[in-house]
């Protein structure tokens, strides 16, 4: 079976803002900071993860291959 796989900035969109694709995704939006529901004062105005950790995801993410999967 072929999956098909995201380019780097395909996954670059996603991780950063998922409901831009999938208006219904219950993925978060690791890299926006408004515009989001249930947010804790505490961590308002700040990102899940930073720039450097969403690089960091995407070069671990474009290391794997169909062999990695199995």
């Amino acid at each position: 079976m072929s999956v098909a796989r995201l380019n780097i900035p395909q996954l670059r969109a996603r991780i950063v803002n998922a409901a831009h694709f999938n208006s219904q995704t219950i993925m978060p939006a690791y890299f926006q900071t408004t515009h989001l529901n249930r947010v804790t004062s505490k961590f308002a105005g700040q990102t899940i993860l930073t720039g450097q950790e969403i690089e960091d995801v995407i070069a671990f993410l474009a290391t794997l291959n169909n062999e990695n999967l199995k």
